[in-house]
């Protein structure tokens, strides 16, 4: 669709399939090149609605690896020391704080990465006890991951979601313009399917 529109162009980060809000994309070969070189300084802050309630501020340093206990391969869970024979290690860091509160046991975190590991926050949040909503791998039960792909997801289980899909949000990214030198910073708030409920904390 971007590329009816733009032609060519070129995604500079990416997002997990249910996670909505920023993106950023170059149109021409070079800048994307520049920007990719650099993507370590990019600033990214996420906002998700989670089950349970984060009170104080978490610096979620540690590693990701291979979660063995789970039915599905390629879910991941959050440590801070690295057991004996991890599987497929690597280093993470995320900052959780809390950023306000949703009705029937749920609050709003906001999330800001240090790291672009896959599954980073989801992971991190569900090993720390804060599954994000709506999320059928790192939510509340991961058999809903697997009733999914068996055709076997009922209404019920959809119920224990809360949401349609995982509560997810990239609200805010900052990078510095490879040409121009400009910092450019971008907003997006949360969309309606998961912010209807949401009352954000005041800076």
């Amino acid at each position: 669709i971007l590329c009816s529109k733009y032609g060519e162009i070129h995604f500079i980060n990416r997002l997990d399939r249910e996670t909505s809000g920023l993106l950023i994309a170059a149109k021409e070969k070079t800048v994307a090149a520049k920007l990719q070189k650099h993507a370590d300084a990019i600033e990214k802050c996420y906002l998700a609605v989670v089950h349970g309630a984060l009170e104080r501020e978490i610096n979620a340093a540690g590693f990701l690896i291979a979660d063995t206990a789970s039915a599905v391969h390629k879910k991941r869970r959050f440590v801070t020391e690295l057991p004996e024979h991890a599987v497929n290690a690597e280093s993470c860091r995320t900052l959780l704080t809390p950023a306000g509160s949703v009705a029937s046991g749920l609050s709003l975190v906001r999330a800001r990465l240090f790291t672009g590991r896959m599954h980073q926050i989801r992971a991190t949040l569900n090993s720390l006890g804060f599954p994000v909503a709506g999320d059928k791998l790192y939510g509340v039960d991961e058999t809903l991951f697997l009733k999914i792909r068996s055709d076997s997801f009922t209404p019920g289980d959809r119920e224990r979601l809360v949401f349609p899909r995982q509560a997810l949000h990239s609200a805010e990214l900052s990078f510095v313009h490879p040409l121009t030198r400009e910092t450019i910073r971008c907003t997006s708030p949360l969309p309606p399917d998961i912010g209807g409920s949401v009352r954000e904390a005041q800076p």
